[in-house]
C-alpha cells in the first residue's frame, strides 16, 4: 500500500511547522520529509531533522543529477527535495507530509498530481508582519521583502486542494480542522 503524500503551502510565519509538529502527534504511521538546503543552520535546527543541511556545490550536484522533484532559491539560498525520499517514505507510511513553498509545490503537482495540498493562510496580514519582526531574520529590508511575498502568496491560495485559515490564539481549531482533512485524504 502506498502512502499519502500531504504537501502544506502557505507564508512564512503562518505556522505550518507547528502544525506539521502536531499532526505528527496524533495521525498514526505518518512522517515528515526532510528537504535540503544550502541555507545556515539556525540555532536550535538539527541537520537531518530539520533540513539537512549541504553545500551549494554539493545541492547543484543533487540537483544536476536529476534528483530533485521540486527545487527553489530564496533570499540566497537552495532548498529541494529528493523524490527518492518521497518514494521511500510513502512505501514506509501511511501519511507523508511536507512543507513546500508555493513554487516546490506547483512542481511536485506536475509530476505527483494525485498529492494533496494545504494552503495555511493567516487570519490577519498584521499576525504576520509582527511574527517576521519578532523573529528578527535578516535585515530589515530583507523582512519587507518577505512580508511582500507573503501578499503573493496568499494570492495563489486558490491554486491549491485546501486553505484553512490559521487564526491566531485558536491553533487547536486549526489543528481540527486539518486533521478532518488528512483523515477524509488518507
Amino acid at each position: 500500500m502506498r502512502g499519502t503524500f500531504i504537501i502544506f503551502v502557505g507564508p512564512s510565519t503562518v505556522g505550518k511547522t507547528s502544525l506539521v509538529n502536531r499532526l505528527l502527534t496524533v495521525v498514526s504511521r505518518a512522517c515528515e520529509m526532510t528537504t535540503i538546503t544550502t541555507r545556515a543552520m539556525r540555532e536550535g535546527e538539527k541537520d537531518g531533522v530539520d533540513f539537512h543541511f549541504v553545500t551549494r556545490k554539493e545541492f547543484e550536484k543533487i540537483r544536476d543529477n536529476g534528483e530533485l522533484i521540486e527545487w527553489s532559491e530564496h533570499f540566497g539560498s537552495y532548498y529541494g527535495t529528493r523524490r527518492s525520499d518521497i518514494d521511500t517514505f510513502l512505501s514506509e507510511y501511511n501519511t507523508v507530509f511536507a512543507i513546500l513553498d508555493i513554487n516546490g509545490a506547483r512542481q511536485v503537482l506536475e509530476k505527483m498530481p494525485d498529492a494533496l495540498t494545504i494552503f495555511i493562510k493567516p487570519a490577519d496580514l498584521e499576525d504576520i508582519k509582527r511574527r517576521l519582526e519578532e523573529r528578527g531574520v535578516g535585515t530589515k529590508e530583507e523582512r519587507l521583502e518577505r512580508f511582500l511575498r507573503v501578499i503573493e502568496e496568499i494570492n495563489a491560495a486558490p491554486e491549491f486542494h485546501h486553505t484553512v485559515i490559521n487564526v491566531d490564539g485558536e491553533f487547536e481549531k486549526t489543528v481540527s480542522e486539518v486533521l478532518g482533512i488528512v483523515r477524509d485524504c488518507s
